[in-house]
């Protein structure tokens, strides 16, 4: 039989240094770092977020399911052929100025992404658009400025 938990109770004025502290995001990350599935995982949960707020909350029909089940598999196909050597991880991390693994993960997933939803839910709106190209970029410190069309990529 099951034994109720008993949860610590806090007073009446309880402060915040009273509560449980949870890991910050640089500790979970830090936590993660060579753990490329959960990586993946972490990255497109936050990029989803940012993907669905790009679609003002609604987005098509399908995506919710899609990127939690094809586009985490067909990323992490992705990661693990190119962490399988490391030759094409130096090129990529030297011309690109990316120098970390969750940056790789992040323009990798990004730029995956883009085609693989103009191809399952049509043409992408330019909010979307923005927030792969912003990601894109921001993983890049010597790459010119992104193109602003989804065209161009």
């Amino acid at each position: 039989m099951n034994t109720p938990v008993k949860l610590p109770s806090l007073r009446k004025n309880a402060t915040l240094d009273d509560c449980p502290r949870f890991a910050t995001r640089t500790e979970t990350i830090e936590r993660l770092e060579g753990d490329l599935d959960s990586l993946v995982v972490g990255v497109l949960d936050d990029l989803s977020y940012e993907i669905i707020k790009a679609y003002r909350y609604s987005p098509p029909k399908g995506f919710l399911e899609w990127i939690g089940t094809s586009a985490t598999n067909g990323i992490r196909r992705l990661v693990r052929v190119v962490y399988s050597s490391d030759e094409p991880i130096w090129m990529l991390s030297q011309e690109l100025g990316i120098n970390n693994q969750l940056d790789v993960i992040r323009f990798l997933a990004s730029c995956w992404l883009l085609p693989q939803m103009e191809h399952r839910f049509g043409p992408v709106p330019e909010t979307v658009c923005t927030v792969l190209f912003d990601l894109i970029a921001s993983t890049k410190r010597r790459s010119p400025e992104p193109a602003r069309n989804c065209d161009a990529f």
